[in-house]
């Protein structure tokens, strides 16, 4: 990371710990204050990239040295660095600027992820595009085909098809950017795949619901390991399906770019609609 940060803390021993940390990844410290003079002084010498704070600072606190940080280098990002953390704390922080929150003491893999996240180019979104639709086409082909021991064949975007009765499996996805996942089947194809994946001729309905869920389940979640192999800064996570059984229903959402995918097997068409919202969604 090239990047240029400065240290704020009234701990002369944890300024030197975390500059050591800081130095492994090939950042650059330019200097340390433990004092709010010590930081305004600093800030009109320089411009730093990044500007770790603590919240406790004799004389002052975080929260009005990151009013300064504002003033004077408009341009710098802060990631507060404290021994405390905790709700009320963390929204002063947030409330006055900070872009990310860590807990002392310091794990050297959540410092570099918490940078990575903060100093991120403002096109992560678009690469997330970029890289979202190709992934979910493969997970979606591959675990039709590992349930069903079919190929699907992708039939391009395209909206849901008219069906009366459907099964549909939502899955939330949480991370930089906050999204959700919609597999959705005609009854007659859910009612197939499960009988399939049971070995049993007839199944129930509890059965077929738990099918739908479970296989959402699985093209959430390996798509969003994909993603973060791709770059752990999204840190996609998926939530617990909730299922929708009965006539179509519609889901839209101003703030979510929706990509509508269909699928054709020869038990019938299989939808995926997902997409991710364009504001940031979590704060560290």
């Amino acid at each position: 990371m090239s990047l240029k940060v400065l240290i704020v803390d009234d701990s002369i021993f944890f300024a030197q710990m975390l500059k050591k940390s800081l130095e492994a990844l090939d950042v650059e410290v330019m200097g340390e204050a433990t004092t709010k003079e010590a930081l305004v002084n600093h800030l009109k010498l320089s411009t730093p990239d990044l500007v770790t704070m603590d919240m406790t600072i004799p004389g002052t606190d975080g929260l009005e040295c990151m009013q300064l940080v504002k003033k004077h280098s408009p341009n710098s990002k802060v990631l507060v660095i404290s021994s405390m953390k905790d709700d009320e704390i963390m929204g002063k922080a947030k409330r006055a600027g900070a872009a990310g929150y860590l807990q002392k003491p310091l794990d050297d893999d959540e410092l570099a992820l918490a940078i990575s996240r903060i100093m991120a180019e403002k096109d992560l979104m678009g690469q997330l595009d970029k890289i979202s639709e190709r992934i979910f086409i493969e997970c979606t082909m591959d675990v039709i085909n590992r349930l069903t021991h079919e190929a699907a064949v992708f039939q391009g975007e395209e909206p849901l098809p008219e069906e009366t009765k459907r099964i549909s499996a939502i899955i939330g996805l949480v991370g930089k950017y906050a999204g959700r996942m919609i597999l959705s089947l005609p009854a007659a194809c859910a009612d197939e795949i499960t009988a399939l994946v049971l070995k049993k001729e007839k199944v129930n309905e509890e059965e077929v619901i738990q099918m739908a869920g479970e296989m959402a389940n699985m093209i959430a979640g390996t798509a969003s390991s994909m993603i973060n192999r791709q770059d752990p800064v999204f840190g996609l996570r998926v939530s617990p399906p909730v299922i929708y059984y009965g006539e179509n229903f519609a889901m839209s959402s101003a703030h979510v770019r929706s990509k509508k995918m269909l699928f054709k097997t020869s038990m019938g068409l299989i939808h995926i609609d997902y997409g991710f919202q364009e504001v940031e969604q979590q704060w560290m």
